[in-house]
């Protein structure tokens, strides 16, 4: 980023002429040095400071007596020095700015072995700094040539006379040059040529630039300390406010730093701190800036700092957006050219969710329970509105700084919508049609069983798959994956933006959750659901396109613009078609079907949030992870997890009682003021009556249900329509070796269903190879008991922490629930 010499800012606050605060009617332009009117300005004095100074500071040039010999020294002195003008042309690191959707910081980045830079114009600079710094560092700024010989002399006198120099000898325009054109190494060094070259350095530069202009670049090249570098990112490590709105008792703190930051530190040496301000103020009463009664009066003024560390706000969000951006722009891009990054994150958003999540853990710590993430994602744009990647980014306990957001966890039954979906879409099944839920084994290609167990340890016959989905029965959604297969769901799940799961060795209870997700991609797929089938987002980029996966990934950035105004990046929302609208709408149908849920989650469970939405909850064996995912029509897609970061089982903690209960919160938390909407069908899906199975019990009967409509029921008996039903049958598998036994390979098939077909009553269940402890009743407490009996709550209500909510039930489950 190059240094900006902003030429012609003269108006405004600006410049010379510019009145302080405490200015008594003079300006910075004609503010004079104390006894400016003294014989000190004669000519004579003027020539005897000549002819005493020059040989202590000058001393080499002045070797050269006759004229042709001085103009060779000066010629010596100045070879290899850079033009005056290359100091507007050059780069200079600045800090990266990243904000939220509405403006607010969430955070500055900086290169650690460079510092913080925010490059300012003067006329956003306030009126006080400039003033302080002109009192204590050269108070004849405007007048000097970029050196003052008087400065120099005085500075020289007072050490003689061992007094304390009350402003050093250098002007502005000198530090100017020494810190722009010389290394830090040459700026250390003591010696006659060094300061020489500064000298000429410092005349040159006054030839070519104006004194706005110098001051100005020199502003934003000081170092105050704390890896602050200019006043404005100084002004933001001190007291945390920029430097257009400090007052004049700050600006005398800040205006004090340069000359020595680490011995001038207000967080480690208060008391020298104090000492310099005094001393800046001192300076600007000797330089006829202020009245010694207004100097009285502001060196009692109180001053607050910040803390020195620079607060970062959705630390994993903006750790998200600094990797992102980084990968794809390279570090000096991000960290050194002043960036301007406005993302999509919704602060106030960001805020409900963190609590929600505080809240919800802490009544439910005693279960084991340590951690919990949260994703929100708006699904007409693709953007990130909420990301928090854990509950304490620095809390060492829980790996706070692990961003669950991003981590790989298995998503329980999660994953069912998508299952269904694709039977939906390849075989064109309905949400009426019905799937045995019996035990049913399927033999891989070892000849080892595999019988898949529901949550709640129990079978339930024939059940639609609206039931089936909407109470996340296993059972069903295995039966369905294997009249589908593992490719075609797989594929499924990668075109909703799941970027895991890229091996071939999955099995069957994949579909169960036995494969790792991200938080942010389930969410991200989710949304997609809530789009009706339409991907929205920014095009992944080619250089990281994984064949078969996504093309488009959610949205952390809107725009970033430079440090000149100019625009380096502006979102530009794409859209792709990944599913059909009328087999998603199906699915969410069922999702939010809330009479349907009740068998597993009971009546007003914590899916239910007083408005149409749509959930599905996840439960990973023996309570490791708990999930839940939902939208509505007009609001986020937001995805929920529970857990504890080093994978130790939580005690019972399942999806809904967990995660459901921060999504439920959220979502109301958040919608509180947005009307409810109900979800709209799509041309081409008809609502009619069919013969499937209950909505909550096992039983045959005749009722209204969605179709597309060129596969509405079937014609049965006179007045009466049939559904569809799948069924698991068995063919013997031929040996493929003489010591291969004869196993059997299950095969789906479909029947239609008509009249008052009743299935033949469900064979006992087998026995599962488990501890049987596990399958006794649960003994409830008192409080327990008591939850259970508790009256439902109102459905609009937010859930308030409760004792009754303090002891979940702990129940035997199986992983999918």
């Amino acid at each position: 980023m190059k240094a900006s010499s902003n030429s012609g800012r003269n108006g405004g606050r600006s410049g010379p002429g510019r009145r302080g605060p405490l200015h008594n009617g003079r300006s910075m332009r004609g503010a004079r040095a104390k006894g400016s009117n003294s014989p000190l300005n004669s000519a004579l004095v003027k020539a005897t400071l000549t002819l005493f100074l020059l040989p202590v500071i000058l001393m080499p040039v002045f070797i050269f007596s006759a004229a042709g010999l001085a103009a060779a020294g000066l010629l010596y002195f100045s070879r290899d020095l850079p033009a005056p003008k290359t100091i507007s042309q050059r780069e200079v690191f600045q800090n990266t700015t990243i904000y939220s959707r509405d403006g607010q910081v969430l955070a500055e980045l900086w290169d650690k072995d460079q510092g913080r830079r925010i490059l300012v114009p003067l006329d956003e600079i306030a009126p006080e700094i400039i003033v302080a710094t002109l009192a204590i560092e050269d108070a004849r700024f405007f007048q000097n040539p970029g050196v003052d010989i008087e400065a120099i002399l005085r500075a020289f006198r007072q050490n003689f006379e061992g007094k304390e120099t009350i402003s050093g000898a250098s002007t502005i325009t000198m530090q100017l040059a020494r810190n722009a054109f010389f290394d830090i190494e040459k700026r250390s060094e003591r010696s006659y040529t060094r300061k020489i070259q500064e000298v000429i350095l410092a005349y040159n530069l006054t030839q070519q630039f104006s004194k706005e202009q110098i001051l100005e670049m020199a502003l934003n090249e000081f170092y105050y300390g704390h890896m602050s570098y200019g006043v404005e990112a100084a002004s933001k490590a001190y007291f945390g406010k920029s430097a257009k709105d400090l007052n004049l008792a700050e600006a005398a703190y800040l205006a004090g730093l340069p000359q020595a930051p680490s011995l001038y530190d207000p967080f480690v040496n208060p008391d020298e701190a104090k000492r310099r301000q005094e001393q800046v103020i001192d300076a600007m009463v000797y330089h006829e800036f202020i009245t010694e009664d207004e100097a009285t009066m502001l060196k009692k003024v109180p001053v607050k700092f910040v803390n020195q560390e620079f607060g970062v706000q959705a630390p994993h969000f903006v750790q998200y957006v600094r990797d992102q951006l980084e990968q794809r722009y390279g570090y000096d891009a991000l960290f050194r050219n002043g960036w301007q990054i406005y993302t999509t994150l919704d602060l106030e958003m960001q805020q409900i969710a963190e609590r929600d999540a505080r809240e919800r853990v802490a009544m439910i710590r005693n279960l084991n329970v340590s951690n919990a993430s949260v994703v929100a994602i708006d699904p007409p744009t693709g953007e990130i509105r909420v990301m928090v990647g854990s509950l304490d980014f620095y809390d060492e306990s829980i790996d706070g700084q692990v961003n669950i957001a991003l981590a790989n966890r298995q998503p329980g039954s999660a994953l069912k919508p998508f299952n269904y979906l694709t039977a939906f879409i390849n075989y064109g099944l309905s949400p009426s049609t019905v799937i045995n839920d019996v035990p049913t084994d399927f033999p891989n290609e070892m000849g080892v069983s595999y019988i898949p167990r529901n949550h709640d340890l129990s079978w339930h016959g024939a059940v639609s798959i609206r039931r089936s989905l909407a109470s996340s029965l296993n059972m069903p959604a295995v039966i369905d994956l294997s009249l589908i297969g593992i490719p075609a769901f797989l594929d499924t799940l990668h075109r909703a933006g799941i970027t895991t799961m890229n091996g071939d060795n999955y099995g069957l209870a994949i579909t169960l959750g036995a494969a790792e997700v991200k938080l942010l991609d389930l969410t991200y797929a989710y949304a997609v659901l809530a789009n009706g089938g339409v991907q929205v987002g920014e095009e992944v980029p080619l250089a990281e396109r994984v064949p078969g996966q996504r093309e488009l990934e959610p949205v952390a950035v809107t725009k970033i613009v430079d440090s000149k105004g100019n625009v380096v990046y502006e979102y530009q929302p794409k859209t792709k078609r990944v599913f059909p609208e009328r087999e998603t709408f199906l699915i969410t149908t069922i999702i939010s079907d809330h009479e349907a849920q009740y068998p597993t989650y009971g009546d007003n469970n914590f899916l239910v949030i007083g408005r149409p939405n749509a959930a599905k909850t996840g439960t990973t064996e023996n309570f490791q992870d708990g999930w839940t995912f939902g939208y509505t029509p007009n609001g986020p897609a937001a995805g929920v997890w529970v857990g504890n970061s080093d994978n130790t089982p939580m005690k019972g903690v399942a999806g809904v009682n967990g995660a459901g209960y921060i999504w439920h919160n959220f979502m109301v938390d958040v919608l509180e003021d947005t009307p409810p909407e109900d979800f709209i069908p799509p041309p081409g899906v008809v609502r009619e009556n069919v013969w499937t199975t209950d909505l909550r019990w096992s039983m045959w009967t005749q009722r209204q249900d969605w179709f597309l409509i060129e596969n509405r029921p079937l014609e049965g008996q006179p007045g009466e329509t049939g559904g569809m039903m799948l069924e698991v049958r068995y063919k013997p598998r031929i040996p493929q070796n003489p010591w291969e036994t004869g196993t059997r390979a299950a095969y789906i098939v479909r029947r239609p269903v008509f009249g008052r077909y009743v299935p033949k009553p469900a064979p006992p269940p087998t026995p599962l190879p488990q501890n049987i402890e596990t399958l006794k009743p649960p003994r409830y407490t008192p409080e327990q008991r008591a939850a259970l009996e508790k009256p439902p709550r109102p459905l609009s209500m937010r859930i308030e922490p409760s004792l009754e909510e303090q002891q979940p039930i702990v129940s035997a489950q199986q992983p999918g629930g």
